[in-house]
């Protein structure tokens, strides 16, 4: 039996429509692999892990009513081969805590091991928060106002309909992403070589970047979706030279 890829996402609705654009673009059919929505904040979830000392992420999803708990109950974590977690900032909920994201980071480091997290800041509405306007390399939002960010995202993105960006587009977006971590971390406003999302470009230092430039400076945050960086750490160097050359 083949094992399956797990994909662990905040929400129900938009979290799957990313993934299903995403998985439509670039993923194989052939790929076996279980999405579930969490149904709650990154907070509350580590808050359960942690609780009883580090309990597995598996473990903890199959005490939620998920709505496909019948899928995630027989399974063990033998059978899953990765683990991606898929979470917003939420900067402005009662329960974040910049303390406790940066432990998260640390501990879901390895999507064979524990599960590997991706963070979208300030949600996941960040990956389609992109137009011909504004400089995506510039777009900072105040986490103070996170309710208004979707309204924000609909009255400004060129990418209305998920469902319906193409390939060239999503490719733009994927890239534009990765130029803008390059420019958050490293301050290089230039498209990043592989080996520099690789070794430069982690979720955590992606997150100590936030911190130090934004979040304690401003109380904002660099506008930047997780998926993005997840695609081309997944597919490798010749999904990001693929991206150059379609530029």
């Amino acid at each position: 039996m083949a094992k399956s890829v797990l994909f662990v996402y905040e929400g129900e609705k938009t979290e799957t429509q990313v993934h299903e654009v995403f998985e439509r673009h670039y993923f194989s059919s052939k790929q076996t692999s279980i999405k579930v929505a969490f149904g709650a904040e990154i907070y509350q979830l580590w808050k359960r892990m942690t609780s009883e000392e580090y309990l597995d992420v598996l473990e903890v999803l199959k005490e939620r009513a998920l709505i496909n708990h019948d899928e995630i109950a027989p399974l063990k974590r033998g059978d899953v081969s990765e683990i991606y977690l898929f979470f917003d900032y939420d900067g402005h909920t009662s329960l974040s805590c910049d303390e406790d994201l940066g432990s998260m980071l640390d501990y879901f480091n390895e999507e064979t091991g524990p599960g590997k997290l991706y963070i979208s800041y300030p949600m996941v509405e960040a990956v389609k928060h992109i137009n011909a306007v504004n400089d995506f390399l510039d777009t900072v939002f105040n986490i103070p106002d996170g309710k208004s960010y979707k309204k924000l995202v609909n009255d400004e993105t060129d990418y209305m309909h998920l469902s319906k960006i193409k390939k060239s587009e999503l490719d733009y977006v994927v890239l534009q992403n990765c130029k803008k971590a390059n420019y958050l971390v490293q301050g290089d406003r230039a498209p990043p070589e592989y080996q520099t999302v690789i070794s430069r470009l982690s979720q955590g230092q992606i997150f100590r970047a936030q911190l130090e430039k934004h979040i304690l400076r401003s109380n904002q945050v660099s506008v930047l979706s997780g998926f993005p960086l997840f695609t081309v750490e997944y597919f490798g160097r010749d999904a990001l030279t693929a991206l150059y050359h379609g530029r």
